[in-house]
């Protein structure tokens, strides 16, 4: 015997959280700080994939704040920007003040 199931409505409990809200990437000090800059220099993420030779994805999943670069992915964006010492001091800054949050939101649960 065949039921359509699909006719049969789905109840979930208002409680229950959104899993898709659960998955979607908070922006950062850190991708908000690359996305700054980026933007500041007049460059597209495009523009910014090909200087630092990382994939575009890569790029928007930083400005997202879905991943983080590392240190030497740090280090392409910043001479991709061609900023100076105080701009790489910014973006570090960015990521060290994003790390010692995630600490003391770990701390406190």
């Amino acid at each position: 015997m065949n039921i359509n199931t699909n006719s049969i409505p789905k109840f979930k409990p208002k409680s229950e959280p959104n899993p898709k809200s659960e998955l979607t990437p908070t922006p950062t000090h850190l991708s908000a700080k690359i996305k700054e800059l980026r933007t500041s220099a007049n460059l597209t993420q495009t523009n910014l994939a090909e200087k630092t030779g990382y994939e575009i994805t890569s790029i928007g999943s930083w400005e997202r704040g879905k991943y983080i670069p590392s240190r030497r992915g740090i280090e392409k964006i910043a001479d991709a920007l061609d900023l100076s010492l105080k701009g790489y001091e910014e973006l570090v800054g960015a990521m060290v003040k994003d790390m010692l949050e995630k600490r003391r939101h770990h701390q406190a649960h």
